[in-house]
């Protein structure tokens, strides 16, 4: 399960009532969570939506975190395939953090940008449009 702004991706064999067919992928749109305000990291590290978003060039991300940690940022397409890492196993400390990286490269499509700090994750989403 990958939790995306207010949306739930939610991966496996899926069964429906009635004996009707099976699904791969499912996918939970605004997801009601319980939590008021903009969404936050409850554990310590909170990822900022890429910007600019639509990327067609430099885009930047942007974090922050509660305490030192080794951080990885990676960048999936939507089938879940590693297309790129910003950022491995980087030391960093309390604070706020920042990578620019060039999309330009990237086809136009939809990404997941997943930062890990120590056993925490969080991931958003990034669009490329040229």
């Amino acid at each position: 399960m990958i939790a995306v702004g207010n949306s739930i991706c939610v991966s496996g064999q899926f069964s429906f009532l009635h004996n009707q067919p099976q699904a791969n992928l499912a996918l939970v749109a605004n997801a009601v969570t319980g939590v008021s305000g903009r969404p936050r990291s409850l554990v310590g590290i909170h990822l900022a939506e890429a910007r600019p978003n639509p990327a067609s060039g430099i885009t930047r991300m942007r974090w922050t975190l509660a305490r030192t940690a080794n951080v990885s940022l990676t960048l999936y397409d939507v089938s879940g395939r590693e297309v790129e890492r910003l950022l491995v196993d980087s030391p960093q400390g309390p604070g706020e953090h920042e990578v620019r990286f060039d999309a330009s490269a990237l086809p136009n499509g939809l990404y997941l940008c997943r930062l890990r700090a120590g056993a925490e994750s969080v991931t958003r989403k990034l669009v490329t449009a040229h």
